[in-house]
C-alpha cells in the first residue's frame, strides 16, 4: 500500500544518513597560538616584523610580546605581529625594552626613551635626541634609571597621579651599558671604562 511505501522510504532515508547533519571531514584551520612560533622556527619580516634584526624582547601584563628591532617596534598578540606606527616612534632603532612593576613598558631608542601606558606612547622629552640603551628599575625604589650611549644618566621618579619627575643624575663622556643596584649601591657598567659606583650624582672608582 501507499502508506507502507512511505514508511519504508522514511526508514531507508534515516539509516542512510540523509537526514543527519553533515560533518565536514576537512579539518578547520587552527586558531593561531603562541606555540605556533616554535612550529615556524622563527618570526621574520614575512610575519610582520619591521626588521629581522631584533635587539630586545619584553612581555607586558596583558600578554602582548614586544619586539624591538633596528627599524622600529612590533607587538605580537597571539594571532599576528603588528608594527607600531605611533608618531615619533615609527622606524626608530629600539635599543632596550623593560616592563616595570607597575606594568608600564619602557622603550629605549636611538632618539630618546618612550613609555607605553594605557595604550598610549609618550616620549620622555628630556631624553630626546639621545640613544637610550639602558632602562633599570631598582627593587627598592619608585625610580626608573635611563642611561644613554653618550654618558648621561636620567632618573624618572614616580609621583602621585601617574606623574614623573625627570632629573639628570650625571653626564660624563663614557658610553653607559648597564645599571645595577646591590647592597644599597648603584653600579654603572660602561663600554670601555669598566664599572663605577654612583654616589651623590658622581661616578666613583670601586674601592
Amino acid at each position: 500500500t501507499l502508506k507502507r511505501y512511505f514508511v519504508s522510504l522514511l526508514f531507508v532515508l534515516i539509516f542512510s544518513g540523509s537526514f543527519l547533519p553533515q560533518i565536514d571531514s576537512k579539518p578547520k584551520e587552527p586558531v593561531f597560538q603562541t606555540d605556533d612560533l616554535y612550529q615556524w622556527g622563527s618570526i621574520s619580516s614575512f610575519h610582520g616584523l619591521p626588521s629581522e634584526r631584533i635587539g630586545a624582547i619584553a612581555q607586558t601584563n596583558d600578554g602582548l610580546i614586544w619586539f624591538g628591532s633596528d627599524k622600529g617596534l612590533a607587538k605580537f598578540d597571539g594571532r599576528r605581529v603588528q608594527t607600531i606606527t605611533a608618531q615619533n616612534l615609527s622606524n626608530l632603532r629600539v635599543l632596550n625594552l623593560k616592563v616595570t612593576r607597575d606594568g608600564i613598558l619602557w622603550i629605549g631608542t636611538e632618539n630618546g626613551a618612550f613609555k607605553y601606558d594605557k595604550e598610549l606612547f609618550s616620549l620622555i622629552e628630556e631624553t630626546q635626541n639621545r640613544a637610550v640603551n639602558v632602562v633599570f628599575e631598582p627593587d627598592d625604589e619608585d625610580t626608573i634609571y635611563l642611561g644613554t650611549s653618550d654618558g648621561t644618566l636620567f632618573s624618572a621618579q614616580k609621583l602621585p597621579e601617574e606623574q614623573l619627575a625627570i632629573k639628570k643624575v650625571f653626564e660624563k663622556e663614557i658610553a653607559l651599558k648597564s645599571v645595577f643596584k646591590s647592597g644599597g649601591k648603584i653600579l654603572i657598567g660602561t663600554e670601555k671604562s669598566g664599572v663605577f659606583e654612583l654616589s651623590d650624582g658622581k661616578l666613583l672608582e670601586i674601592s
